[in-house]
This record gives C-alpha cells, sequence and structure tokens, in this order.
C-alpha cells in the first residue's frame, strides 16, 4: 500500500515537470535571416495613450499630419510584430510566446502629440527625437529594464519609475511634477524644470531632480535624490537613503 501511494505521489510531481519540458519544447524559436527589411504602417485612428511592450528600440517624432510607424527588422520577424489599437491605446508588442533572435529591431514612429500616458515594459526604449507639447498632465510608467529619453512641454506631469532601465528627462513642466522612483536604473530630471516637484524615491539608485519654485522630498532605503532647488518645502529621510544638493 505504501509503495502505491509512493508512486502516485511521484507520478503527480512529474507531470508538472513534463507540462514544464512539453511547453519549452512547444514554444517558437525565430532565428533572425539577417536580411534587413523595412515596413511601414499607416495610422488612421486616433488614441491617447502609447504602450510597448518588447525588444524594440522606438525614436517617436512628434508630428502634425499622417501618422506613420516604420519598422526595421529581420524580414522573417516582420510577421510577429504586432501594432494595434485598443481601448484608446496604441499597443506596440511582439508575439508573446516566442523566442526572437534578432540583427536589428529598430522602429520609428511618426505620431500626433495626443499622447497623454506612456507606458514601457520589457526590454523596450523610447527615444523622443524633439519635444512632446501638451497642455494637460502626462502619464509616465517604467517597469521591467525599459528605458526612457523624453523632450518635454507639460503642464503637469505624473510618472512612476519602476524599470531597471535608465529613465533621461528635459524640458519643461509648468506647474507640478509628480515622480515615484521605485526601480533600479538611474532617473535623470535635472534639465526637466518643473515649477513645483514632488519626489517620493525608495529605489536603488539615483534620481536627479530640478524645481524652480518649490520641492518636496521623501527618500527610503538607499535611494539617492540630488536636486536643485532654492526652496525645499519638507524631506523626510528613512533607511540608508540620501539627499543631496546639486
Amino acid at each position: 500500500m505504501f509503495s502505491v501511494v509512493v508512486l502516485f505521489y511521484l507520478l503527480l510531481l512529474e507531470l508538472p515537470i513534463n507540462r514544464s519540458i512539453n511547453s519549452e519544447q512547444n514554444s517558437l524559436i525565430v532565428i533572425g535571416n539577417k536580411n534587413i527589411t523595412h515596413q511601414s504602417n499607416l495610422i488612421t485612428e486616433s488614441f491617447s495613450k502609447l504602450s510597448i511592450d518588447g525588444p524594440f528600440y522606438c525614436y517617436v517624432t512628434w508630428v502634425d499630419n499622417k501618422q506613420i510607424i516604420d519598422i526595421y527588422t529581420d524580414n522573417n520577424i516582420h510577421p510577429y510584430i504586432i501594432i494595434h489599437i485598443e481601448q484608446d491605446t496604441l499597443k506596440i508588442m511582439i508575439q508573446s510566446d516566442g523566442n526572437f533572435k534578432f540583427t536589428q529591431m529598430d522602429i520609428y514612429l511618426y505620431i500626433r502629440p495626443t499622447v497623454n500616458e506612456i507606458f514601457l515594459t520589457g526590454i523596450s526604449t523610447l527615444h523622443s527625437t524633439n519635444v512632446l507639447k501638451i497642455d494637460n498632465l502626462l502619464k509616465l510608467h517604467t517597469q521591467d529594464t525599459s528605458s526612457l529619453i523624453l523632450q518635454l512641454d507639460v503642464f503637469n506631469l505624473d510618472a512612476l519609475f519602476l524599470s531597471a532601465g535608465t529613465t533621461k528627462l528635459n524640458g519643461h513642466v509648468k506647474d507640478k511634477g509628480i515622480i515615484k522612483y521605485m526601480g533600479i536604473g538611474n532617473v535623470d530630471a535635472s534639465q526637466l524644470f518643473c515649477k513645483f516637484i514632488d519626489v517620493e524615491a525608495n529605489g536603488l539608485g539615483t534620481i536627479w531632480i530640478t524645481g524652480t519654485d518649490e520641492c518636496i522630498i521623501k527618500a527610503e532605503g538607499v535611494s539617492i535624490v540630488r536636486y536643485n532647488c532654492s526652496n525645499i518645502n519638507y524631506t523626510q529621510l528613512a533607511g540608508l537613503a540620501k539627499i543631496i544638493p546639486i
């Protein structure tokens, strides 16, 4: 009786292992053929949110005319790149059940400056070539190992940085910037001039900020906040965190 129970238990343990092995064996593997080709996508629908998830290096140029997405990658990888608009969000992603070994993965976005929310995940990078100018709130969110390089001229900013990748922001926030920094990669917003800035840092790296009128800073854990602000309204420090003037 004991041996039967043990055998049954071992079979139960083996099932998920076999399923895992079969899943790995059945996963899609695509190796780029090194024949880099260009595909262009015309975007005719409107959207106010941008979501990028995948191994893309994206250059964005804000334009007033037609919206186009140009993709440069291996010819045999193009079919697995997904671009669609869903619930007011332009989504750019790669097929999730595959393992892709590509030679190049560059995307050039030419889109209107109506975007008020940007979400980056995976190992994506978004790099703006000109200034995003909007008269309302811009929301930013990065996670995983995504990176962000943006030039801004916005009224308000609400940003959450969870990524192990780096972020660089410059330009102007006319009223208030709220930044929550809880990632690993450094955030350089030293050239982003905010009238009021409220920063909460609990990451593993360094964030640089500039406030022209007022700064509120809360730092915890081992994060470092380097600030340029003549009027520090409130600071809170905990753990091994540091708050250092520039």
